[in-house]
């Protein structure tokens, strides 16, 4: 079960980041953060059949590839000008101390719920979905980081050409 996480967020990362390079950032953020609601609704079905939780292993994965890379470059992109400007610098940390914060109070609250609080199937995954469905709104407001060309992309076009170059190598054969 867990090697499904991992088989769905190598391709979320890879796929993930190419495309927040041609697409823009927010959208494959969005996207992910998107991904990552359905996969906590479907953990919650998870009690109800294993089947539910393999698939909510690989739909995690590919939501925390793309979020993982489109969120890592928009925060990095947010901190420096001209967008640094606009934002104090409490901002800045918190964009940068959300995603480890998350990661270390995630596991603590979610631990606490299924011990002490009723519903242990349900209720710790419903402040992941609540926060998620929270960072889906900020994400909206926030300014696109990646500037498109003349014909709407990075790369010429929207999409550009989205692809995995170094799956063409001999050795990925």
């Amino acid at each position: 079960m867990f090697g499904l996480c991992a088989i769905g967020l190598i391709p979320g990362l890879l796929v993930g980041g190419l495309l927040a390079d041609r697409v823009g950032r927010r959208p494959v953020l969005l996207a992910g953060l998107a991904l990552s609601v359905i996969g906590g609704g479907v953990l919650i079905i998870g009690a109800y059949g294993i089947g539910w939780l393999f698939a909510e292993r690989l739909i995690v994965g590919l939501a925390s590839g793309s979020a993982f890379s489109a969120g890592a470059a928009r925060i990095k992109e947010l901190s420096a000008p001209p967008y640094q400007e606009r934002a104090s610098w409490r901002g800045r940390a918190a964009g940068r101390g959300a995603m480890t914060l998350g990661f270390a109070l995630g596991p603590l609250a979610a631990g606490a719920l299924a011990q002490w609080a009723p519903l242990p199937t349900a209720l710790p995954y419903l402040p992941q979905l609540v926060l998620t469905a929270f960072a889906l709104a900020l994400v909206t407001k926030t300014p696109e980081t990646v500037r498109r060309d003349a014909a709407g992309g990075p790369g010429g076009g929207r999409w550009g050409q989205v692809r995995v170059s170094g799956l063409a190598e001999p050795r990925f054969r």
